[in-house]
């Protein structure tokens, strides 16, 4: 090779090799929550009823999907594994020290985060519903799952082969209403005796966040309820009954009056 030519070249080669190692390290990591020889765990604090309840539901997803069951292990376990993080600002000290990268210093106790960062996938919130929509939130809109109404019927989860995370990977919203429900009627057939809890199921994945108990809801419900995140107010039908109503009843007989009013 001829001097002048090696001068010539010289700048682009040093080019080259500066250039090599930042192209390598710009390389996205490959998160793999599921593939025929790996499977990442989901780590979630498993004494709180509502992360609890997320790592379930994401967990039943996944393994409808793919046919592989992750595990559930508790948030101070140590692992070396991929992993999915569900958890809060306030009681979860991994998410607190990401807190900043997860941008959600601020912005209210629904708002979520959805965040790859190295091996780790934050599914996490400003309070435990937070990190339960944020779970919602990867199952429909990076996973395509979808419930359009109460019961398995209703279910839409896409069958694949593995999910692996190769691209980066950021949703961060607050909910626009504060208050988000839906009152489901004529819906309680024979088939369906379990309408309650299946539309509360449906609510929940659909990020609603009020229900109403009324009176005569049983008590063992009502854990259940909040544990899918709900709020939860007493409401009922009342009608207003005129005075004298209430006076002919008291003297004639409350059935008979009643009836013909």
């Amino acid at each position: 090779m001829k001097p002048n030519m090696k001068k010539q070249l010289l700048p682009y080669l040093m080019a080259a090799v500066l250039v090599m190692p930042i192209a390598a390290g710009a390389q996205t990591v490959r998160l793999r929550i599921v593939t025929p020889y790996e499977k990442a765990v989901i780590q979630t604090d498993t004494a709180s009823a509502i992360e609890k309840y997320a790592g379930v539901g994401l967990q039943r997803a996944i393994q409808l999907m793919t046919g592989t069951l992750l595990n559930i292990i508790h948030k101070t376990q140590t692992v070396t594994d991929a992993k999915i993080i569900i958890g809060n600002t306030k009681t979860n000290s991994r998410v607190q020290q990401a807190a900043a990268v997860l941008q959600l210093n601020g912005g209210g106790d629904e708002k979520i985060a959805v965040k790859k960062v190295g091996y780790i996938l934050y599914l996490a919130g400003n309070t435990s519903r937070g990190a339960l929509y944020a779970t919602y939130t990867f199952l429909q809109d990076y996973l395509g799952a979808r419930w359009y109404w109460p019961d398995s019927t209703g279910e839409f989860l896409p069958k694949r082969d593995s999910i692996v995370l190769d691209q980066p990977l950021f949703i961060s919203h607050t909910p626009h209403l504060e208050v988000r429900s839906i009152a489901v009627t004529g819906f309680r057939t024979a088939e369906t005796e379990n309408w309650m809890e299946l539309t509360d199921v449906w609510m929940a994945r659909n990020r609603l966040n009020w229900v109403s108990d009324r009176t005569a809801t049983a008590q063992s419900v009502i854990p259940k309820r909040r544990a899918k995140g709900f709020f939860s107010r007493r409401a009922g039908h009342n009608v207003a009954v005129p005075n004298e109503l209430i006076t002919a009843a008291r003297l004639q007989g409350a059935d008979s009056v009643l009836a013909a009013w």
